[in-house]
């Protein structure tokens, strides 16, 4: 009988371990609703046609900061403004965790900024603009809470929209930051397009003088590479030819 009694103990021990266990998400870890808080750009624009935008980007290390991780965050933010037609004051580059204190964040001095201009901070998702605090490399998913949302927002004391729709899941997050790379590269699937012959030089006649037009605004040449996608050094020998009244050769033989 005793060793029936022991078989019959292992075995319900046994089907009870395989018996798949139920996760149970506390309720001060539940993700909040953004939009509850952050508007989204499209709906802000049409609702607000003559507010300036501050543009705000930001990559979590000084390292993807060095490999020019930061710089598709900028084209894109650049470009969708631009393309609907708003007026953009200043755009931030920022470099840290988005779990930290907002206080001790480049978005803080960004937010007075537009404060001070009465314009909206533009960031591309929520992702950019913080990150929960028990958000890991092994759980990616970690949402911010309602409460860490709002205080977010009630200490940057300014409008806040975002090019993605604020309630986008991560893994909407994670596709739009892919595409993003991919415009801004302009690397996309299948053959390559056959370019007709001249096609840098009609480049060059079009971007040459918004790159003029950003040196002469006081624009450094990685702002230039940023906001037009010139590189650094074609960008100074467009310039330095303009400054030395050299007539710029052609680039589409």
């Amino acid at each position: 009988m005793a060793l029936k009694f022991l078989r019959f103990r292992k075995k319900s021990h046994t089907a009870a371990l395989k018996q798949p266990a139920e996760i149970i998400t506390p309720v001060e870890d539940a993700p909040g609703i953004p939009s509850k808080y952050i508007f989204w750009f499209k709906n802000f624009r049409k609702a607000h046609p003559n507010v300036p935008f501050v543009l705000v980007a930001r990559v979590s290390s000084r390292d993807q900061h060095r490999k020019g991780q930061i710089r598709p965050q900028c084209w894109n933010l650049y470009e969708s403004a631009i393309n609907s037609g708003a007026k953009i004051i200043k755009v931030f580059e920022e470099v840290g965790s988005g779990s930290e204190e907002v206080a001790n964040r480049l978005i803080m001095v960004a937010a007075k900024c537009a404060k001070w201009e009465g314009a909206c901070l533009l960031v591309e998702s929520v992702a950019r603009l913080l990150r929960s605090p028990k958000y890991s490399f092994f759980n990616q998913d970690q949402q911010p809470t309602d409460a860490e949302l709002k205080a977010v927002v009630t200490e940057l004391d300014v409008p806040i929209s975002t090019l993605l729709h604020p309630d986008a899941s991560p893994e909407e997050t994670r596709a739009f930051e892919t595409m993003r790379g991919l415009r801004y590269s302009k690397a996309k699937s299948g053959r390559p397009r056959k370019r007709l012959p001249g096609y840098k030089r009609k480049i060059r006649d079009e971007l040459h003088p918004i790159v003029m037009k950003l040196h002469n605004a006081g624009e450094s040449y990685r702002k230039i590479e940023a906001k037009t996608g010139i590189k650094v050094s074609t960008a100074r020998g467009w310039i330095l030819a303009q400054l030395k009244g050299v007539r710029i050769p052609k680039q589409g033989k």
